[in-house]
């Protein structure tokens, strides 16, 4: 069985243009994804999904630079993209991540990884109950379940947010999730808009002279620690469901 983790990844966003490519602590924000997905145990490979586009070339550059695997497909169906780079990758198994998530914890992405390997749903994720930090999202689905979605979601909605049509059809789709212990989802470190950027750059300056790859936990007791930090990106709105 082949787990591949497809990290989605553009250039483009019309409310922070370029974010991927952002430095925190020197390097690209899509750096801290794939590297901390490379500590992830139950991964046999991770591939960037970008879109053909020739805005997108730097990102496929960079990942080019860092070993990672390049597959290049539809910018605006990203379902297609999804199901074409596990096809030529041959995955079995699909973990998806989003290159907007610098601090995405290494421990419940293994763990979502886990459920989904012990309980075999179709879908497994941490984000059904919501109560891990946005930015940690990690989704996990068998290939058959994103071809069938790939073959039926129609939806413009359906065919951006690549997972939508699976959990969205429970009766066809068994979908399983993991909670955290206390709710964390007050916490925001995706980045969308540049406050995000700014949360995560001040996250990182407080976290990383202990370890880069910091986990949620560190994160939940450095905003015990300096609450106005939450003050800096408190105010933005969130972005539709995955």
């Amino acid at each position: 069985m082949k787990i591949v983790a497809i990290v989605q990844a553009r250039m483009g966003s019309s409310r922070f243009p370029g974010k991927v490519m952002k430095q925190i602590g020197g390097v690209p924000v899509i750096w801290h994804t794939l590297q901390r997905l490379k500590w992830v145990p139950e991964l046999n490979e991770v591939v960037l999904a970008t879109s053909h586009l020739k805005a997108d070339d730097p990102v496929a550059a960079f990942a080019g630079r860092e070993g990672i695997p390049v597959f290049r497909g539809s910018h605006e169906d990203v379902l297609e993209r999804y199901y074409m780079a596990a096809k030529a990758h041959g995955a079995d198994v699909i973990l998806r991540i989003t290159g907007d998530c610098p601090f995405i914890d290494i421990e419940v992405t293994s763990r979502t990884i886990r459920l989904f390997l012990d309980e075999r749903p179709d879908y497994a994720s941490n984000t059904l109950e919501g109560t891990f930090p946005k930015g940690t999202d990690s989704e996990v689905f068998s290939f058959s379940s994103l071809e069938k979605a790939y073959h039926k979601a129609v939806g413009q909605q359906e065919r951006e947010h690549v997972t939508l049509y699976i959990y969205s059809n429970p009766t066809t789709f068994v979908c399983k999730g993991i909670r955290g212990e206390r709710d964390l989802s007050y916490i925001r470190h995706c980045i969308d808009y540049e406050r995000d950027y700014c949360f995560a750059k001040a996250l990182f300056y407080h976290l990383a002279g202990e370890n880069i790859f910091f986990s949620t936990e560190d994160v939940a007791r450095a905003i015990e620690k300096y609450p106005w930090l939450l003050e800096i990106n408190r105010s933005v709105e969130e972005r539709p469901a995955r």
